[in-house]
């Protein structure tokens, strides 16, 4: 099921009123990337500073997974052609 427009501009402003409360920094962020950049939640949790250059390129390497009962930082991602990049808006690189 798709969200509405109104659905997602809903869910940012409760993403933001979280990270602008203190109590959960960042997921403003967090659900930017995942609305606008079209990632996938193993990608975002792979993401670190080392993904993102000055010019806001940023790159999909690596992934976090979960296999055999724990958590596993996978160096690539699911396929070969799940390696990106793309530019990302300049509010996303704060």
């Amino acid at each position: 099921m798709i969200m509405t427009e109104a659905e997602a501009i809903r869910v940012y402003q409760a993403a933001v009123k979280a990270h602008e409360s203190g109590k959960h920094p960042g997921y403003d962020l967090l659900v930017a990337l995942l609305m606008t950049c079209g990632l996938r939640r193993s990608e975002v949790l792979g993401l670190g500073f080392d993904c993102i250059d000055e010019r806001g390129a940023m790159r999909i390497f690596r992934t976090v997974v979960r296999g055999d009962g724990e958590t596993v930082l996978r160096l690539g991602t699911k396929t070969r052609t799940s390696t990106r990049s793309m530019t990302i808006r300049p509010s996303c690189c704060r």
